[in-house]
């Protein structure tokens, strides 16, 4: 690999420090846009700039001044966009297009395009503050759930049962889209699983399918608890789900690359819930490598630089995994981080890596959306049984306290839960 390469790396965040870390490693500058001064990866790169990573003119013209390779980001669907159109308007490989950027970013786009493929999700209707519609116009079943068309983590995101909360809820999803519209769509009921699967000249190699454990006490929604590895929910359905992976990327015009893709286990069939081509942002660029053993950052890499990679010699099955692992994220009660200890993955069995996302001082809130998530830590077992215990083990020694001592760290209450 030519060591004079630079690489843009849309975000510095915990979304991206391994992409950063691993490019360097080959010997690959990067250069990364992020506005944020502590953002961690401004440790490892060796070009810092102050970018706002949505700001495509000012990414374009970053492009430019460094002379960049390439152009990518991982963990979030935020800056696909960006990287799409950076690349375009450079010339440089990407294995998204500006129109499939859009599709697999923004809901009424997605929504458009796998309604146009026939793929089976939840029935819709996409509103706005110029196009507004009242309950009583609604010929969806209740519950339904309402959300922006271009946010993630669960921000703006309710599911009403009752048509008395329909105007407030849509107010909370049109406030969070950037873009002015909200989607209302039927609530299926069934448990979720996320998809986590490579394309290589539009076939799907399906690298893991875990059990999305969600919490959702009032006012959170589908905030993402746990993700555990493999799916007990859809082990005998890796057929069906590596063939609806092939026939989103032709949906969405992609033939390369990965997808992150939600969906619900029905009764009669699986549902998308949403589907975005990019590594998922629940730290899958580390669960990933440790469940199949491919280098998933590496690929990205590569795909930035060619706008391909090699095709994967890797077969998933459910039955012949090689350890049952998950990822815990770590929920606290509001008040204010005044201490915080972690287990030592090194001297702890099964703990494979943890951190918290937010210092001390940091002012906790209710949790609404993942936002509110302030850390996380990925264990591994023999079996799902021991994978359960051991998890609950180790949450349990994460410990957060506020300015009196008290213990902020909770256990979410089997009420509050979907998908255990």
């Amino acid at each position: 690999m030519n060591p004079e390469q630079l690489l843009l790396v849309l975000g510095a965040g915990r979304y991206q420090l391994r992409l950063i870390k691993q490019a360097e490693k080959r010997g690959i500058r990067t250069v990364i846009s992020d506005y944020l001064t502590d953002s961690p990866g401004r440790a490892f790169c060796s070009y810092q700039t102050m970018t706002d990573m949505m700001d495509i003119d000012a990414n374009i013209a970053l492009g430019r001044e460094y002379g960049v390779a390439g152009v990518i980001t991982s963990g979030t669907d935020q800056a696909l966009n960006t990287m799409a159109a950076t690349a375009d308007a450079l010339q440089l490989p990407c294995y998204l297009t500006p129109q499939a950027a859009n599709i697999c970013t923004n809901k009424q786009a997605m929504t458009q395009a796998m309604e146009q493929a026939g793929l089976p999700r939840p029935r819709s209707l996409i509103v706005s503050r110029e196009k507004p519609i009242q309950a009583k116009a609604m010929h969806l079943h209740y519950p339904v759930v309402i959300k922006p068309t271009d946010a993630q983590g669960q921000r703006g995101t309710s599911v009403i049962e009752t048509p008395d909360r329909f105007s407030r809820a849509i107010e909370a999803a049109l406030d969070a889209s950037r873009s002015g519209n909200a989607i209302i769509e039927e609530f299926i009921v069934g448990p979720e699983i996320t998809v986590c699967a490579w394309l290589h000249n539009g076939d799907a190699t399906i690298l893991m399918v875990t059990d999305r454990v969600t919490y959702n006490a009032p006012p959170a929604v589908g905030v993402c608890f746990q993700h555990v590895f493999p799916s007990r929910h859809a082990a005998q359905l890796t057929g069906e789900i590596r063939s609806l992976m092939i026939d989103l990327g032709a949906a969405y015009g992609v033939s390369h690359g990965p997808l992150y893709v939600q969906m619900i286990v029905g009764h009669e069939q699986l549902y998308f819930v949403e589907g975005s081509c990019r590594v998922g942002g629940g730290h899958e660029d580390s669960l990933i490598p440790l469940v199949t053993g491919i280098n998933i950052t590496e690929l990205l890499i590569d795909l930035a630089l060619t706008g391909r990679a090699a095709p994967l010699d890797y077969s998933f099955d459910p039955q012949k995994v090689k350890c049952h692992a998950l990822v815990n994220f770590i929920l606290a009660q509001p008040g204010s981080i005044t201490a915080q200890s972690l287990p030592n993955p090194d001297t702890t069995e099964g703990l494979v890596e943890n951190g918290y996302y937010y210092r001390k001082g940091y002012e906790q809130r209710t949790i609404v959306n993942a936002l509110g998530r302030i850390g996380y830590f990925i264990c591994t077992a023999p079996d799902r049984e021991m994978l359960m215990q051991r998890a609950r083990t180790l949450y349990d020694n994460h410990h957060v306290n506020n300015d009196t001592g008290k213990e902020m760290v909770f256990w979410p209450d089997d009420p509050h839960m979907i998908g255990r």
